[in-house]
């Protein structure tokens, strides 16, 4: 029911206010509670209480411009007769005589309007609330299973997550779990090879057990039948070792008397030597005669070229049969065919006749015998019967430079040694400045090594076809310590034992000396297996082996000790220059004129890896560090290769003409060239590798 209808006439426009039985919905609060309908007395979540806010709010606007358009429909009539009642007083005083019955009986129509009016608006005010309640119901509803839906979502969020977590542990599971299978089904099939394997070694076994078997029978049915012929043999058996050790006794005693006669020979000799010396009557062999034969004979008269089949390497083999007869006729100098050629020119063939004081001295030699010093091995070749000269002093200013045969450093790297005409000339590293000359050298020098101490060095050199010597020096004083070796041909090549007790050479007439540097007592160990040339030789790094180079196209390992050949590598095919160890000492690499790095095994032979790409014959082989192989060659480049898988690690270019030797400093940081032109090549090998520094290698 409308309480009031007011009026305010000083107002431009009417404004009627209304106030009923109605209280409207209030956002945050229940409808059904404030409109008298049902609710389920539930606590909504935060986001329905957001929703079911702006729902209510939107509902009371609705709800009160409904009531606002109803009351404008009914103002207008209700706010006249308002009016009118009010003016009625106001003109009965003015003596207006308007019946009092008529106007209330208008107004009594009026309410009955106006109640109607509001019967009705009631009416659809219940009919819009139900309505409303029916909306709110299916609304709580849709947002109940939004609820329902939210609450399942976020369920559904969580258990995705779970699930995708073990998703993942299980793939990372199924990726092990197929490496794994993937492992042993390679581990399975390299068994099932492995079995294959050993299945046919077992048949080859089973075959050659049975080929094994069949002659069992036969031998022991053979075996059978020997056994009584055992005993008579043993009986002969003991009476042959019985007759031998008498045999031995024998060959004992006859020794005996052999070195007897041999003592009295020698004592004869001594005396028939006295003897002709006291009366003038005596040629030394060792002396006169083996210095005319050794450098005016031998180079073409020798055990590998003895031409007209007559050798003159010592003096047993000068007293054979050559093929124009007999050579020397102790006693009878004009029937000696070596005097009648040479007297009439034809020996030394295609070369300067003796002279005639070398002449009578051969013709007076034969007359008085042909003999030789008691004390001379008459199988010792002749150049190491005659005496040993001093070599001619070298030059004091060189006109033209010098190939550098050879070159070598001290242990502290700071001392280069290189090789001269008739000396041996050191050097100040870095600085590159002369500090001694060491003379008293043969000609040509073309091998030099420190020793371990650095007080100490070995020199190989020699005149080719003529002369080899092996000579060791103080290095501070260039004095000679020792006069080691002399051959009858060029030595190439000195090395020190890693303790510094022993020497070794070898040179152009195929063999190796062992020297002991302890006790000069000791007669140097010789080995002759190679038939051409012996380049080059090394120590292994326990000093226990030796492993030398040939022009005969072989590289050989030796027992240090007792000389025993061990292996031969034949694989060059070409003449092989250098062959160093490896620093376990079962290895060997080898370089020669076929142009490659070979690497083999010591104790079968077996190559294990070849390294081309050398692009020249290679002059020189040495290790860097951690088995890396550097290498010279004569197109002036060195090259650097890993040991491991053959790889090029670096190449470097010289400005060299054609190198010759090469030396690597103790700390294998710096590597010295010498070339044909004369020069040496001081070579960087760290980070900025290169040419560090050249000079000639001349005393001017």
């Amino acid at each position: 029911m409308l309480k009031k209808i007011a009026m305010e006439p000083d107002k431009n426009n009417c404004a009627i206010y209304l106030a009923a039985d109605v209280t409207l919905p209030r956002a945050g609060g229940s409808a059904f509670q404030s409109w008298g309908g049902h609710s389920e007395n539930r606590e909504p979540s935060p986001a329905l209480k957001g929703r079911l806010s702006r729902r209510q709010s939107n509902a009371s606007f609705v709800f009160r411009s409904l009531l606002g358009i109803l009351l404008m429909l009914v103002a207008p009539s209700q706010s006249v007769a308002l009016l009118a009642a009010e003016e009625a007083p106001a003109h009965a005083a003015a003596g207006d005589e308007s019946p009092l019955a008529d106007q209330v009986e208008q107004l009594d129509r009026d309410i009955s309007e106006l109640a109607q009016s509001e019967e009705t608006l009631r009416s659809e005010i219940l009919e819009t609330r139900r309505r409303a309640t029916d909306l709110d119901r299916n609304w709580q509803s849709v947002l109940g299973e939004l609820d329902q839906i939210e609450s399942r979502q976020k369920e559904l969020e969580q258990k995705l997550k779970e699930q995708s977590e073990a998703a993942e542990k299980a793939d990372k599971k199924r990726q092990e779990a197929m490496s794994a299978a993937g492992t042993a089904r390679k581990e399975l099939e390299d068994a099932q090879k492995r079995l294959t394997e050993a299945e046919k070694r077992v048949s080859e076994a089973t075959l050659e057990y049975e080929s094994a078997s069949k002659p069992l029978s036969e031998f022991q049915t053979e075996l059978t039948a020997l056994t009584p012929k055992t005993k008579p043999l043993l009986a002969k058996a003991t009476e042959a070792k019985d007759a031998s050790a008498t045999l031995h006794e024998t060959i004992e005693s006859l020794e005996t008397r052999a070195a007897a006669f041999e003592r009295q020979q020698a004592e004869q000799g001594k005396k028939i030597e006295s003897l002709l010396r006291d009366a003038n009557q005596w040629v030394s062999f060792t002396d006169q005669i083996a210095p005319i034969f050794h450098q005016r004979c031998v180079a073409c008269h020798n055990a590998r070229n003895a031409q007209g089949r007559y050798n003159m390497a010592n003096f047993d083999a000068m007293h054979s049969v050559g093929e124009s007869g007999e050579a020397i006729i102790p006693g009878d100098a004009t029937n000696s065919r070596l005097l009648q050629f040479i007297e009439d020119g034809s020996m030394p063939f295609d070369a300067d006749p003796l002279s005639n004081d070398e002449i009578t001295l051969v013709r007076r030699w034969i007359e008085l015998g042909a003999r030789i010093e008691s004390s001379a091995e008459t199988g010792t070749p002749l150049i190491r019967l005659m005496p040993r000269v001093t070599q001619p002093a070298p030059p004091q200013r060189y006109r033209v430079s010098i190939p550098v045969t050879a070159v070598a450093t001290d242990p502290s790297g700071k001392i280069l040694a290189s090789s001269g005409y008739h000396e041996v000339l050191l050097w100040s590293l870095p600085s590159a400045e002369l500090t001694t000359r060491i003379s008293n050298i043969a000609e040509r020098v073309y091998g030099l090594a420190f020793h371990p101490d650095g007080t100490r060095l070995a020199v190989a050199s020699g005149t080719p076809g003529q002369l080899g010597e092996v000579k060791l020096f103080d290095v501070q004083s260039g004095k000679l310590l020792r006069d080691l070796l002399v051959s009858e041909d060029a030595i190439f090549g000195v090395t020190f034992s890693p303790d510094g007790s022993r020497l070794a050479a070898c040179g152009a007439d195929g063999t190796i000396a062992i020297f002991s540097l302890d006790d000069a007592s000791v007669s140097p160990r010789l080995i002759e297996d190679h038939s051409d040339w012996v380049n080059s030789i090394n120590w292994s790094p326990d000093g226990k082996l030796l492993v030398s180079t040939s022009r005969d196209k072989t590289a050989k390992v030796f027992d240090a000790e007792t000389g025993k050949l061990l292996i031969t590598f034949a694989d060059h095919n070409q003449n092989v220059t250098e062959a160093v160890f490896f620093s376990d000492g079962k290895r060997v690499v080898s370089a020669g004129d076929d142009r490659k790095l070979r690497i083999w095994n010591v104790a079968d032979a077996k190559e294990t890896r070849d390294i081309g790409g050398v692009g020249s014959e290679i002059s020189g082989l040495v290790f860097v560090a951690n088995d890396q192989i550097l290498s010279a060659g004569s197109d002036n480049k060195i090259r650097i290769h890993s040991a491991a898988d053959g790889k090029p690690l670096k190449t470097l270019a010289i400005s060299a003409d054609w190198i010759l030797s090469v030396a690597m400093t103790a700390d294998a940081k710096t590597v010295i060239l010498g070339d044909q032109a004369g020069n040496i090549h001081r070579i960087d090998l760290g980070a900025d590798a290169g040419e560090g520094r050249v000079w000639l290698a001349v005393p001017n």
